[in-house]
């Protein structure tokens, strides 16, 4: 294995090369994106998985025992290289160090909690580094599988930079172009086996020449794919696609949750992304591009998601469940909370370059297009509500809420008779320090109410200083105690968490929510421009039959206001109880009531390239189908030949192509009885058959492989007379009917005769 290693691997380096850019290029991204500490080993940890990879290929070794190696090799590397960036001063501290951390992470992630550990995220970045490596060179070594493994490199890197910053998408152009460079070398090598079995001499100039000329067509065409079309794709697919990124949004809320302490460069919050995990960040800037144009009455905070679990760490989400509505079609209200409330209409206009979350104020009711509700337990408890079909710069759509108008003599009058499936909203995990529940006691000793206790807690923390730059708490440290009584300063996420964790510590249901700030009021447009800046965390905490109140305890913003008059229900509650179908969470508001709202049809721009889009998805499926097929038709055709000599598989390829064209001759013929035969059915074949014959039976009968000339000749043979063939069974049925129709007229000729 040494000498062959020392004269290079069969595939050459220029593949060791190219392969080796192609890893570069996905674990450079996320070295260079630096989202957490210790990330600079990626590149020497995947180039040393790759020669592993190339030596496991190369070694002779049975599979099991090859990647058993590997993985070995793996393991250690890894330990090797962040034992060494533990801090205890023996090996053996620093192992059991290590051990520390993925205890703490597994168990974190079994019971639910949330992990900031960064150690344990470059630890997964390095373990995917080398598996990248190692599976790509046994893939591209062994197998011969370059586009498969440039695929998976492509996947990883594009997931990557999805998430991360434009300045790094020069290194998918990179692995792009490397890898289909790979892919031509690859290719070109097959050939030259090829030529080499067939006794054809290529000199060395060819294959450079192929290599270069594939390298400026592969520039040329990533130049030409660079200035095509910028159009967003079709909405036509956009209710499966997102479908799809619902699915994919719910998975990647458990990686936020075990990964919340990656940060890498100050970031910058975009667009309209929220995620359904909550956790301390370093430091973090906001964008100043416009997002929504919200055209309503008066300005509210607009909500989009809820958090319900506090894990000492961060908040999350919660389990959810998915439901779809229908345009138009009423939504629950949220624990039946009906008083005091009013009528309120949004129109929201996308100024992001799409979105597929409805912001509303308060409680939504109805959504003029199609939405998917993810709940808890039950419906009226939504999480978050999601548009059905991925919106674009430009549309709209129109919101009915029910927006709070409660007075704070309302709200002191709420009482306490909490609602079933309320109590959830009371959660702590035990690992709370004493003295946030010491400081939440004294801070409202003197409240009477929950609404009482509330005002309190939210004065207390307005009072302490607003930063967005802080040094986040350690991954053991509970935030809302670091926040309170080490740091006594953060931001919107951190008030929000802290004012929610105090109140339930006193008994009162509370929950931290996500959205925008009201917003500017822009005279021209009338309407509310929302801006990415105005990213923004606060409080919502629970009154019985008047629902959930917004509070703000971060000085940042000013305090809600509250009517100084009480305010009627909205609509006739006093026969609520009849108004439920079978359980609390089947409730919706009636149609008739409804349709005092009027019909709201969706704003969206009409589109003209439906027929377009139709017919290229109609050529695209046939496409599809075609080569599904010709992929199947291909695996029966060389089913039990591959393998064989060369002259056995032209002999065996042609006696099966000739029978699928109904010239299959009998078992018992000789290869040059069977040559005549066939000439004699299908005249002009001899001179394409007789080579393959003399090959195959000179390779068989004579005890010797044969000679370059012999090779040579049939592979050309081979070469003229598949076309011809494929077509024969391509019209055999055309043929085989006209045969009949043949002799039906000769029949009847001389009948007539």
């Amino acid at each position: 294995m040494e000498a062959q290693l020392r004269r290079g691997p069969r595939e050459g380096w220029l593949s060791v090369l190219l392969l080796a850019i192609v890893i570069w290029a996905v674990v450079h991204s996320v070295q260079e994106a630096a989202w957490v500490e210790d990330l600079d080993v990626l590149v020497p940890l995947a180039m040393f998985g790759l020669l592993v990879g190339l030596a496991a290929a190369k070694s002779g070794l049975k599979r099991w025992a090859a990647h058993t190696a590997g993985v070995l090799l793996g393991i250690q590397a890894v330990v090797l290289l962040f034992g060494n960036r533990m801090t205890a001063s023996t090996w053996e501290g620093k192992i059991a160090e290590l051990i520390w951390h993925v205890h703490v992470w597994l168990y974190t992630a079994f019971t639910g909690g949330n992990s900031r550990d960064n150690v344990m995220f470059a630890l997964y970045m390095a373990s995917i580094a080398w598996l990248l490596s190692y599976g790509s060179s046994w893939l591209v070594f062994k197998l011969g599988r370059g586009g498969w493994a440039v695929a998976i490199a492509g996947c990883l890197c594009l997931l990557h930079l999805s998430y991360s910053y434009s300045t790094l998408n020069y290194h998918f152009f990179v692995l792009l172009f490397a890898g289909l460079l790979l892919i031509v070398r690859l290719e070109l090598l097959r050939r030259q086996a090829f030529w080499a079995r067939s006794g054809l001499e290529v000199q060395g100039a060819v294959v450079r020449n192929v290599v270069l000329t594939s390298a400026v067509a592969i520039v040329l065409v990533m130049g030409l794919a660079r200035q095509g079309p910028s159009e967003q794709p079709s909405g036509l697919l956009d209710p499966v696609w997102s479908r799809i990124m619902d699915n994919w949004q719910r998975g990647q809320s458990q990686v936020d949750r075990m990964f919340g302490g990656v940060q890498g460069p100050p970031v910058v919050v975009v667009g309209l992304a929220f995620s359904s995990t909550m956790q301390p960040r370093e430091g973090f800037e906001l964008g100043t591009q416009p997002v929504l144009k919200i055209e309503a009455p008066r300005n509210r905070y607009w909500r989009t998601t809820s958090y319900l679990t506090y894990t000492g760490q961060g908040m999350v989400a919660g389990d959810v469940y998915g439901d779809r509505f229908e345009a138009d079609q009423p939504l629950p209200l949220p624990f039946v909370a009906g008083e005091a409330r009013e009528e309120m209409e949004q129109i929201i206009t996308v100024l992001a370059p799409q979105s597929n979350l409805v912001f509303s104020a308060d409680a939504p009711v109805r959504v003029s297009v199609p939405t998917l509700v993810e709940w808890r337990e039950q419906q009226e408890d939504p999480s978050v509500v999601r548009l059905a079909q991925m919106l674009r710069k430009g549309q709209q759509y129109t919101v009915v809420s029910f927006a709070s108008v409660a007075s704070e003599t309302q709200l002191r009058a709420a009482g306490d008779d909490l609602p079933a499936g309320v109590q959830k909203y009371l959660q702590l995990p035990n690992t709370l320090p004493d003295r946030v529940k010491a400081l939440s006691s004294e801070l409202t000793a003197g409240a009477p109410t929950a609404y009482d206790k509330a005002l309190a807690i939210e004065a207390y923390l307005r009072g302490l200083t607003y930063e967005t730059r802080i040094v986040p708490p350690s991954a053991e440290r509970d935030w809302v105690d670091y926040t309170l009584f080490d740091q006594q300063s953060g931001y919107a996420d951190s008030y929000a968490t802290a004012m929610t964790v105090m109140l339930r510590s006193v008994g009162v249901p509370a929950r931290v929510v996500t959205g925008f700030a009201p917003g500017a009021y822009d005279e021209a447009e009338a309407a509310y421009i929302v801006y990415e800046s105005e990213a923004h965390a606060w409080v919502e905490v629970y009154f019985p039959r008047l629902g959930w109140i917004n509070f703000e305890p971060s000085n940042l913003r000013a305090v809600p206001f509250r009517p100084s008059t009480e305010s009627i229900a909205i609509g006739d509650l006093s026969n609520i109880d009849g108004m439920y179908s079978e359980s609390p969470g089947d409730f919706y508001l009636e149609d008739a009531y409804l349709d005092a709202y009027g019909e709201y049809l969706p704003s969206l721009p009409a589109r003209r390239d439906e027929a377009w889009i139709v017919a290229l998805g109609v050529v695209a499926g046939l496409l599809v189908i075609a080569a599904g097929a010709a992929f199947v038709v291909m695996r029966i055709f060389r089913r039990g030949l591959k393998g064989l000599p060369w002259h056995a598989q032209w002999y065996g390829q042609f006696r099966r192509l000739a029978s699928w064209a109904g010239l299959g001759g009998k078992p018992s013929q000789t290869p040059y009885e069977y040559a005549d035969w066939i000439e004699q059915r299908y005249p002009g074949t001899r001179r394409m058959v007789r080579p393959i014959a003399d090959c195959y039976v000179q390779g068989v009968y004579s005890n010797r492989d044969p000679d370059p000339e012999t090779l040579a000749r049939a592979s050309k043979a081979w070469e003229e007379a598949r076309r011809p063939l494929a077509r024969r069974v391509l019209l055999r049925w055309v043929i085989a009917a006209r045969g009949q129709v043949e002799a039906a007229r000769k029949r009847l000729e001389k009948r007539a005769a």
